[in-house]
């Protein structure tokens, strides 16, 4: 673990990296607030299947800008961004004339339950953010505190972060797979289980794997917790959509890096619980013609 003294003194390179971008992009870094295809791409079919009117979701270490907007969802959604450094950001993109369009606050996600009562959004959300932090699994566990009832937790990281970077600035953790599970480990290899961090509070796990698109060096993890509270077919439909998801996604990479040095591709863990859902998403995908 490392303490929250340790975390504050490598921030300085977080907001480094961020006003380079901003003041590189200027003004068109604002065009990040009209994005047209939300992330993860599989969110927009999962809200789909919720049945509130208005969907509530919580983007968790966001940055400066969340990456969950998007014109595509079918229903009314109300995105809140949080992240501790998120007043810095917007500091950053007021000197270029950027004003956000949804409701930002600056706040660490171990300390949501400061800002949020438990149960207030439909959906909570972080990318490649736990590696950031000082305490992932209490960030995850707050996540599925805020989120109502049957509601969902979506977590997506590169695999093993830090490690491949290092464990230089704030990457002090690795987040890996595991059957139905998945879990943080340390640079000394203390090795830490969500699925015993949640208990009861979580109903399934639901985890796929893909390369990046561009580096053969990155996998990414998106994990969909059900909050306890949902009904069984809800679990089903989410299930079946997040796996067809997965699977289209990595007929796109396969179709892209056919013919090209193709990244070493991680089996996909089954589900926690009995699906109808694929078992196996990358099975011939990447075989040779």
């Amino acid at each position: 673990m490392i303490s929250e003294q340790e975390w504050q003194a490598e921030i300085d390179s977080e907001i480094s990296f961020w006003r380079n971008l901003i003041n590189r992009e200027g003004k068109g870094f604002g065009k990040r607030f009209t994005r047209k295809e939300a992330i993860p791409e599989f969110l927009p079919d999962l809200v789909q299947l919720m049945t509130s009117p208005e969907i509530s979701i919580a983007d968790v270490g966001c940055g400066p800008v969340p990456i969950v907007i998007g014109q595509n969802y079918r229903k009314p959604v109300r995105i809140v961004g949080c992240d501790p450094l998120s007043d810095k950001y917007q500091e950053l993109m007021a000197a270029h004339g950027i004003a956000p369009t949804v409701e930002l606050h600056s706040i660490a996600g171990e300390r949501l339950l400061d800002a949020f009562a438990p149960e207030s959004f439909d959906v909570s959300h972080i990318r490649n953010a736990l590696d950031h932090s000082f305490d992932p699994l209490q960030i995850v566990s707050n996540m599925v505190d805020i989120t109502k009832p049957g509601g969902l937790i979506i977590v997506r990281n590169i695999v093993n972060e830090g490690v491949r970077q290092n464990y230089d600035g704030l990457h002090q953790w690795n987040i890996v797979p595991g059957s139905g599970d998945f879990y943080i480990s340390d640079r000394h290899g203390k090795r830490f289980s969500a699925s015993e961090r949640l208990g009861k509070r979580a109903e399934t796990f639901l985890i796929g794997l893909h390369p990046d698109a561009s580096r053969a060096d990155m996998t990414w993890m998106d994990i969909v917790i059900i909050k306890k509270g949902a009904t069984a077919d809800f679990i089903r439909s989410v299930e079946t959509a997040f796996y067809e998801a997965q699977i289209a996604l990595i007929e796109r990479l396969a179709n892209a890096l056919r013919g090209a040095s193709r990244p070493k591709v991680v089996p996909i863990p089954e589900p926690a619980k009995k699906s109808e859902a694929p078992k196996t998403l990358l099975k011939g995908l990447f075989s040779k013609k």
